[in-house]
């Protein structure tokens, strides 16, 4: 199972290559998709690409779409760092966006202080800060890590 939603989530947050094959699942009106990445550095590349093609062609505006890609990077490029393969996106979109990033280890993410001088540990910090709310709990094969942003319904192209 590659994405999760439901009474039994458990929410420990804050309230240029290969084209990923993706699947599209019908959730009674909910518009969703799939799609496995890459173990590699370039997943995260992989994820934006995913989500800009996906929301663009739903109508939403540049500036969330642009949150939603940085936000997906944080959170692929955390997996491929700290955690195991296998790894997939998914996105639902209703009058919230939900992305989802699942992988292979168990491990939940924590946010870290970070420091002026350091290299790392702003990512999930930045989720936070620009994400509606944002969690992660267990799945079948390891954890999924997730975000939302709010869509207002005046935030829609035709």
């Amino acid at each position: 199972m590659m994405y999760s939603v439901g009474p039994d989530d458990r929410h420990y947050g804050n309230s240029g290559s290969r084209s990923p094959r993706e699947a599209e699942v019908d959730l009674g009106g909910r518009r969703s998709k799939s799609w496995p990445l890459s173990w590699a550095p370039e997943a995260a590349c992989q994820a934006r690409r995913a989500i800009r093609l996906e929301l663009s062609s739903s109508g939403v505006p540049a500036e969330l779409m642009g949150t939603a890609e940085l936000l997906v990077s944080e959170l692929v490029a955390n997996a491929v760092r700290h955690a195991a393969a296998p790894l997939s996106l998914s996105v639902v979109q209703t009058r919230m966006i939900r992305c989802s990033v699942e992988d292979g280890s168990a491990v939940l993410p924590k946010m870290r202080s970070s420091g002026g001088q350091d290299e790392c540990g702003r990512g999930l910090a930045l989720v936070d800060e620009l994400s509606h709310r944002w969690g992660s709990y267990p799945s079948t094969h390891g954890k999924t890590t997730w975000f939302e942003l709010e869509v207002s319904p005046g935030d829609r192209r035709p």
